[in-house]
């Protein structure tokens, strides 16, 4: 899984436990994903921080624009960071 995470002291021993406990759970159930089980990272680390209540804010398009959309559904902006598989 790539991506940034901004946290307070103390975040990731809790988040840490959290994530590979949901990591296990999302692949032991891969078959609940279908076609999208590839991203059975992206599950747990949504589930973990659900679980442990953590203030999550998704980063603006401009900071996570994708590579893998059509032109026509993205706006015409100038990004910062490219979101590349």
């Amino acid at each position: 899984m790539a991506g940034t995470i901004h946290n307070k002291a103390g975040f990731y021993p809790n988040a840490r436990t959290q994530m590979a406990l949901m990591a296990k759970w999302a692949l032991d159930r891969r078959d609940l994903f279908g076609s999208w089980a590839v991203f059975v990272d992206q599950v747990s680390f949504a589930l973990a921080m659900r679980d442990i209540g953590a203030n999550v804010k998704h980063l603006d398009l401009v900071w996570n624009y994708p590579t893998n959309a059509a032109n026509e559904l993205l706006p015409d902006i100038a990004p910062q960071l490219l979101h590349y598989h």
